[in-house]
């Protein structure tokens, strides 16, 4: 399997593909399924339908490797705590483990309860090609008893990180619990079929790195030098996100260390991790500003990779025409799964935009700056006026506004506070948790609607703003 060669280092005839979240919502095959399934969770409790979105993305897209289908809660959901996915809230458990008392409640044997996971792996590996690699994975137990200590999804991690200064002992004792589990959990992963795991970390950049080598670290070592002791010949994958200050202390039995956009490029070009930059827009600019490029940083033609659309700009969703540039490996990698994606269906409009490029080069359109300049304008002063003070941004079809001082007075975050203003103000945003953890207090506002409509939005958000500053 090339996937798994690459992961132990060895030749391989070109650079083995495989995406976070490959099987997911872009897919109207997976949409129709999740659709049968219920909801997720039930999803991931039915080993046919799990197995079936698992295959999806390698049958439509051709990536090198499939990725088991489940999610790295059903382990807490097993030990007992009662797990719901809510509709715009995502995993809440109504249980949270939050004193030793809690830890009681806590059921052993979990490993053996989540055998739709490995009757999942097991149809899997039986309709999946021989060349192409199975990933097994799990949630590393920082992640884990975050959720669990939590309550939900956190971008603050209040709580937690009170107990990891108040009652140490409490958060180790119940990282012991849970990382016993997931060592047997993976386990009944590699003997269901599995010929890789992966360890996510998603929420390691909430610990400051003393905390982390004590928190988290350590026990995902444990975890790897569990399973590599019984099963070398097993590629191990580490994907701690977002902690490239800590690399120099990372050690360990594993074998492919997952890194995210973070990591500085002289680090990426020492450790051999690649890099994606995505410059939307770039051609939006306003005053002068020029857009910069992630090529601009020497060494990164190396290991990274960028691309422009121009369908973002001009809104022609169909077309797929851009420009990639960079390392000339990975182009070729995304150049296969952009075709497969496409399914040959745009190529002639994207052979006879590349022949027009080529002959005529690229202007951005006389009309399109000014236009979204005047909106840009229109909308910093009358919203402003409303009593919504917005930054000017110097590039882009956005405005990213911090929210009403009113609103972050009474608590709110972006998603409450995107709700109401559509309810109240007939005003539409997308809520800045939706891009990561440090959005919550802002949201994006998109420069869509003509000079007069953008007033009319700014009457009524003065009227909303009046009704939150009398329940303040």
């Amino acid at each position: 399997m090339i996937f798994v060669d690459a992961c132990f280092n060895r030749p391989t005839p070109y650079t083995p593909v495989w995406m976070m979240r490959q099987a997911g919502r872009y897919l109207p095959e997976y949409m129709a399924v999740r659709e049968e399934a219920g909801d997720f969770l039930s999803l991931c409790k039915d080993p046919k339908k799990a197995a079936e979105v698992t295959l999806q993305p390698v049958d439509i897209i051709g990536v090198d490797a499939a990725i088991l289908f489940s999610d790295i809660l059903v382990i807490p959901l097993e030990m007992g705590m009662d797990l719901k996915f809510e509709k715009g809230e995502g995993p809440v458990f109504s249980d949270p483990i939050r004193t030793k008392d809690d830890l009681k409640r806590l059921k052993p044997g979990a490993h053996e309860r989540l055998i739709y996971v490995y009757d999942t792996i097991k149809i899997i590996r039986e309709q999946l090609a021989e060349d192409k690699a199975l990933i097994g994975f799990t949630g590393a137990p920082w992640t884990l008893i975050t959720y669990m200590i939590e309550g939900r999804g956190t971008k603050t991690y209040n709580i937690v990180k009170k107990l990891i200064y108040t009652e140490p002992e409490l958060v180790h004792a119940l990282l012991r619990e849970v990382t016993e589990v997931v060592k047997l959990y993976l386990e009944k992963q590699i003997e269901a079929g599995v010929d890789v795991v992966q360890i996510f970390d998603s929420w390691a950049a909430a610990l400051e790195k003393s905390k982390y080598m004590e928190f988290s670290w350590p026990y995902m070592k444990e975890i790897a030098a569990y399973i590599k002791a019984k099963y070398p010949h097993i590629p191990i994958i580490m994907f701690p996100k977002g902690i490239p200050a800590y690399l120099d202390e990372i050690d360990g039995d594993f074998d492919v260390f997952g890194v995210d956009w973070s990591t500085p490029m002289a680090l990426a070009k020492e450790k051999r991790f690649y890099i994606l930059s995505d410059i939307a827009y770039a051609d939006i600019t306003f005053d002068g500003y020029k857009t910069p490029s992630i090529m601009q940083v020497e060494g990164a033609k190396d290991v990274a990779v960028e691309s422009y659309t121009l369908s973002k700009s001009y809104n022609m969703a169909g077309w797929r025409v851009g420009f990639v540039v960079g390392n000339k490996k990975l182009i070729g990698a995304l150049q296969a799964i952009k075709s497969w994606l496409d399914y040959g269906m745009f190529t002639p409009i994207q052979v006879a935009a590349t022949v027009a490029l080529d002959e005529h080069g690229y202007v951005p359109d006389e009309e399109i700056i000014p236009r979204y300049r005047k909106r840009r304008d229109v909308m910093v002063e009358s919203f402003t006026n409303a009593g919504w003070k917005l930054q000017k941004p110097s590039a882009s079809m956005f405005i990213w506004a911090k929210l009403p001082e009113v609103a972050l007075k009474q608590g709110m975050k972006s998603m409450e506070f995107s709700k109401r203003l559509l309810q109240e103000a007939g005003v539409a945003v997308s809520p800045g948790i939706g891009f990561g953890i440090h959005g919550d207090e802002y949201v994006r506002i998109a420069l869509i609607e003509n000079e007069k409509r953008i007033r009319q939005a700014a009457r009524n958000i003065k009227r909303f703003l009046k009704t939150l500053e009398e329940e303040a």
